[in-house]
């Protein structure tokens, strides 16, 4: 997807109450104009966020996956 399509998304999600959406640069070593500079997009939702709501906008924008859940508050104790 094109940058401003990724910025388009975290922007909706964060619409959505209780949900965070931050973009994850590339990596990449070098820059090849076929490839995205936005390797993920990390989506962080409360306990009280509506699922459905999250789950409607992400299906918006075609196929998407959860990955497993991290909370990296708990490591920092």
């Amino acid at each position: 997807m094109p940058l401003a399509v990724y910025r388009e998304l975290a922007a909706h999600l964060r619409c959505v109450p209780g949900v965070d959406a931050q973009l994850e640069w590339s990596q990449a070593q070098q820059f090849r104009y076929g490839d995205s500079q936005i390797e993920a997009i990390v989506v962080s939702q409360s306990p009280e966020a509506e699922e459905k709501q999250l789950t409607a906008v992400l299906d918006l924008y075609g196929l998407w996956q959860r990955s497993q859940d991290v909370s990296l508050a708990d490591d920092e104790n």
